[in-house]
C-alpha cells in the first residue's frame, strides 16, 4: 500500500541532478505541465535513486515518467 509523501526531503537530497522528485512527482498526478517544466522534469536522468530512498515507499521514478510521457504526449 502507498503511503503519503511526508516531505523528509531524502529524494532532494539523493537527486545526482539536484532536483526536488517529490514536488516533481505532485506536479505530474496533477497534470500540472507548466509546474514539471518549471522543475526541470527534462533534466531527470531516471536512476532510480529517490524511488529506492522513499521511507514512504513512494514509485517516484515511475510517476515522473508518466510526467514526461504526458509532456512528450502535448508537446
Amino acid at each position: 500500500e502507498e503511503r503519503s509523501c511526508i516531505q523528509c526531503g531524502y529524494c532532494i537530497n539523493v537527486c545526482p541532478v539536484k532536483l526536488m522528485p517529490n514536488m516533481i512527482m505532485k506536479a505530474s498526478l496533477n497534470n500540472d505541465i507548466e509546474q514539471m517544466e518549471n522543475l526541470s522534469i527534462y533534466d531527470c536522468i531516471d536512476c532510480g535513486l529517490c524511488t529506492f530512498i522513499c521511507p514512504s515507499k513512494i514509485e517516484l521514478h515511475h510517476k515522473i515518467k508518466d510526467g514526461k510521457r504526458l509532456l512528450y504526449k502535448e508537446g
